[in-house]
């Protein structure tokens, strides 16, 4: 299991606050700030929970759901402030491979911080079986998954429509930067940590979508080179059955490029200037 770097509270705080690139400078970790013009006040849109007085229990529940007919499941976390007429914003955190939503949800601590700060956190569990991971693409039964998600808590929550964020880790945030790609009329902006992908097939978002990313240069399981990390190898097979080393067929599905190419990649899809600054 790999240690959680404690980053995505401060991909929160710092996503709220980005704007996506039409002809200027980038919004990821590396890019220089944006030189366009301030927006507006972006308007609150409710959901429709909020007309259904949609009042649950403030803290930390497992919700049962399906998706295209299968059983699904996630962690939700209420703030207390939460009134079910009032509209908040909602974070969606998508878990490392392997580690699956409850850990995510102890390791990330967005719930809590949620409770501090005013939002509501979906952690949603992946589909691998026996290994809990996310199956990337725009297409695949994965993101049904977060599309259906983002519809019922529209449904079962009061919630703003136009505050609505994705973060996550490692193999969560590859899932992270499809969404962008999928849903990026449905979604705010996104935090991939230590693992932003922007080589995603059939990537055709309909707005730039602000992305906030954190990477090391020393991770040995997603590096910063794009190779496959050492520790990565020692992983179990998504089946269960043996190691990530000793499946060639998955290891080249893994197979990426370096993180500065995956900034300059998103970069130049939300219409940023291609440079960059190191300090």
């Amino acid at each position: 299991m790999r240690h959680r770097v404690s980053v995505a509270v401060g991909a929160l705080l710092a996503i709220g606050t980005l704007s996506a690139c039409s002809s200027s400078s980038g919004t990821t970790s590396q890019a220089a700030p944006s030189t366009t013009a301030a927006p507006g006040p972006v308007p609150v849109v409710r959901s429709g929970g909020c007309s259904a007085n949609a009042v649950v229990p403030a803290g930390e529940t497992t919700v049962d759901t399906k998706s295209g007919g299968v059983a699904r499941w996630y962690v939700r976390h209420v703030p207390p402030s939460y009134t079910g007429t009032s509209p908040l914003p909602m974070v969606i955190d998508l878990h490392g491979y392997q580690e699956g939503a409850r850990i995510q949800a102890s390791m990330s601590r967005l719930g809590a911080y949620g409770d501090t700060k005013g939002f509501i956190t979906l952690t949603p569990e992946g589909s691998g079986n026996p290994v809990p991971r996310w199956d990337v693409g725009v297409s695949t039964a994965d993101m049904r998954f977060i599309g259906d998600l983002l519809d019922e808590a529209g449904r079962t929550l009061c919630i703003d429509t136009n505050r609505v964020y994705v973060a996550g880790l490692s193999n969560g945030a590859f899932m992270t930067s499809a969404v962008a790609c999928a849903y990026s009329d449905r979604v705010a902006a996104v935090a991939p940590v230590a693992g932003i992908t922007a080589d995603i097939a059939n990537c055709a978002p309909k707005r730039p979508v602000p992305v906030v990313t954190f990477h090391g240069t020393g991770d040995q399981f997603v590096t910063y080179d794009g190779t496959f990390g050492k520790a990565a190898l020692n992983l179990p097979s998504p089946d269960g059955k043996g190691k990530l080393g000793d499946n060639p067929q998955f290891m080249a599905k893994m197979r990426r490029k370096p993180v500065p190419d995956q900034l300059a990649m998103w970069a130049k899809r939300n219409g940023c200037q291609n440079a960059s600054t190191q300090t």
